[in-house]
């Protein structure tokens, strides 16, 4: 998908250069003023919105961005749609969005928070039992569980609508028949696809309202469309400025070389990953080493057997 095709499905604005629909804010202040610090806008779910699908708190991407997120923040490549207008407080993006058309599966996990000063706060929070705190609070009778809940119907809403409309598009139609092909010759069925499709925010059903899933989710979906009570809580929270620490910088920045002394941070659960990944990777090319292998001859395998049982001198 060519860059102007993407930002025209995203409803991003495409002049030369791609460019924020709304200047980014770049004054941060107290953690209470979340909203203020990432100039959060309406969001309309419908694909006529004048301001783009996210609202005006998001943008197409800049070299700068895909840079940083492939080479510093995620270390490979990634399909990099969108990302927040307001940058960290170094010029560095926290999250993106990602084509689903691009996958070599269907997923619904389109959205990343990659900031690896959030990354790790938010990693120490749940570690200390926060998606369990905030899930008390979804299930719980206050007011801000009411706002929490109202806000993951939003998004899964939201995010439904985002997929849809990537999906409709020529080249997502075509892939998202791929799949159904696909699926149909599996064992989950075509059903899976239809799941998929019809799923809310980082996949989950639209009924499920009193599970936040994951926190990095939620305040990647924040600092992307401005909205998410449940992202804008985590970052109050988390107790750290929002927009990044002295020397995070140094992970992020592509242009300077990195040493032993530079601060760097990996999440626990992308580690655990990439060793699983890797450990799937190995398994797979022993399997296709054997079937590639080439038959031993009868003759030899008789051969080797009678020398074998032939008494030794």
């Amino acid at each position: 998908m060519t860059t102007r095709r993407l930002c025209l499905v995203l409803g991003l604005g495409f002049v030369g250069e791609m460019r924020c629909l709304r200047r980014p804010r770049r004054a941060f202040g107290p953690a209470s003023s979340l909203g203020r610090i990432y100039g959060t806008s309406a969001l309309s779910a419908t694909t006529g919105s004048s301001e783009g699908i996210f609202g005006g708190a998001s943008r197409a991407p800049t070299e700068h961005d895909i840079r940083s997120i492939e080479e510093r923040q995620l270390e490979h490549r990634a399909s990099v749609a969108a990302v927040p207008c307001a940058s960290c407080k170094h010029g560095f993006p926290q999250a993106f969005f990602s084509d689903p058309t691009q996958s070599r599966n269907l997923h619904s996990a389109t959205l990343r928070l990659t900031c690896p000063w959030l990354v790790q706060h938010i990693d120490l929070y749940e570690a200390e039992d926060g998606v369990r705190k905030f899930n008390e609070i979804l299930r719980g009778d206050s007011e801000l569980g009411r706002q929490m809940q109202d806000s993951i119907k939003e998004a899964n809403g939201v995010h439904r609508a985002i997929r849809a409309r990537f999906f409709s598009e020529p080249e997502g139609r075509a892939k998202l028949e791929r799949f159904r092909k696909e699926e149909r010759e599996s064992k989950k069925g075509i059903k899976f696809v239809d799941a998929i499709m019809a799923s809310g925010f980082i996949g989950v059903s639209e009924k499920n309202v009193d599970d936040v899933k994951c926190l990095h989710a939620h305040t990647a979906d924040f600092l992307l469309r401005g909205r998410n009570a449940v992202g804008e809580e985590t970052l109050r929270r988390l107790g750290v400025d929002p927009a990044g620490g002295d020397d995070c910088w140094q992970q992020c920045d592509y242009r300077v070389p990195m040493d032993d002394n530079s601060w760097q941070y990996r999440s626990i659960k992308n580690k655990s990953k990439l060793k699983l990944r890797k450990a799937n990777r190995t398994r797979l090319r022993g399997l296709r080493r054997r079937t590639e292998e080439p038959p031993v001859p009868e003759s030899m395998t008789r051969h080797a057997g009678s020398e074998s049982s032939e008494p030794s001198q």
